[in-house]
């Protein structure tokens, strides 16, 4: 008792993640902190093609999409005070141009479609368990996009129907790529605009029907995010201002939990030679005019040709261009 927490302790999973492997990352905004994390460390990832989605319908909608690659068309738009939505997808695609709306959402469907054919892994974050169905057309919004309240019918899923929908499209997903394995976890953010008891109840229902899929999708397996969250990291230090959303420390506690899981000793080393590259990148020069800046420079160079000819599936064109910049203080990028 002398840690005065539980600690929840990561075991290696029975597989391991590498830089040749494409992950596919799909559900809340935690998904975007991980999925953004490894994307920095130079892993081939996809990350929510649709925007950030919390209900699980909407997630399986979303994948279903990606199997199928049925175009979105106008029909699948709503205007509200002059800009164009979509409710299977996050704000961040909306817009006052409807043809342009429409080009962004198709492309990035096809862009995701593309990238699930060839995926090794799936990770799904499930957000709650709470929906809006639009009354007009019966439709589950992923977004209400500040649509009034009255438009829409507020309820709580079963686990079962959870459990049916996402089992329903892993059998489609497993038809175009039969090797792809599903991660599940559950936002460790918690949704108090349903109330304190309400976000539990919902929590809850993803918890059952999370168990249910493990037990249904073979391969399947559970990373414990909201676990680490809420027993192992259990004191509002760990949270934003607004005492919901996990901190920089939380995220970065949650992350080496993660790579402890799953990746490699060998994985570990190449993703600790590429923040030594990303902290000299961050560098800024107090005189970047001097022949000390010029050996810097010379020196990431030369590190970041040592790691191409040791990692050749790893694209360094980025950080070759960034330090174009550094070197013409002048140029942008």
């Amino acid at each position: 008792m002398d840690t005065f927490r539980t600690v929840i302790k990561p075991s290696p999973a029975s597989f391991n993640i590498s830089h040749t492997d494409p992950l596919l990352f799909i559900g809340s905004c935690f998904t975007e902190h991980i999925g953004s994390k490894m994307e920095l460390l130079k892993f081939p990832v996809c990350i929510n093609p649709s925007g950030i989605l919390y209900n699980p319908i909407s997630i399986a909608n979303t994948i279903n999409r990606l199997v199928t690659v049925k175009q979105y068309s106008q029909e699948d738009l709503v205007l509200h005070n002059g800009i164009w939505h979509s409710f299977d997808h996050h704000g961040s695609f909306s817009g006052t141009d409807k043809d342009e709306v429409l080009f962004r959402i198709n492309e990035s469907l096809n862009k995701g479609a593309d990238f699930l054919r060839k995926a090794s892994f799936l990770f799904i974050t499930l957000g709650n368990a709470h929906i809006y169905r639009y009354q007009k057309t019966g439709q589950i919004a992923a977004n209400c996009h500040k649509i009034p309240d009255a438009e829409f019918a507020f309820s709580m899923l079963a686990p079962e129907q959870i459990a049916e929908n996402l089992t329903r499209v892993w059998k489609l997903v497993h038809e175009v790529n039969p090797s792809l394995r599903i991660i599940f976890s559950i936002s460790p953010v918690r949704y108090l605009r349903y109330g304190h008891t309400g976000n539990q109840a919902g929590k809850s229902v993803l918890f059952v029907a999370v168990h249910r899929l493990l037990k249904e999708i073979p391969g399947s397996v559970y990373f414990p995010a909201y676990e680490i969250m809420m027993d192992d990291l259990r004191d509002y230090r760990f949270y934003e201002p607004d005492m919901i959303h996990p901190n920089i420390v939380a995220i970065e506690y949650i992350w080496n939990f993660f790579c402890q899981t799953y990746f490699t000793d060998a994985t570990l080393q190449i993703i600790r030679k590429l923040e030594i590259i990303q902290r000299a990148l961050e560098h800024r020069p107090i005189r970047p005019n001097t022949e000390e800046h010029s050996r810097f420079i010379e020196q990431i160079r030369t590190y970041i040709s040592e790691m191409e000819k040791q990692y050749a599936f790893l694209n360094f064109q980025e950080e070759k261009e960034r330090l174009r910049t550094f070197s013409d203080p002048g140029k942008t990028v």
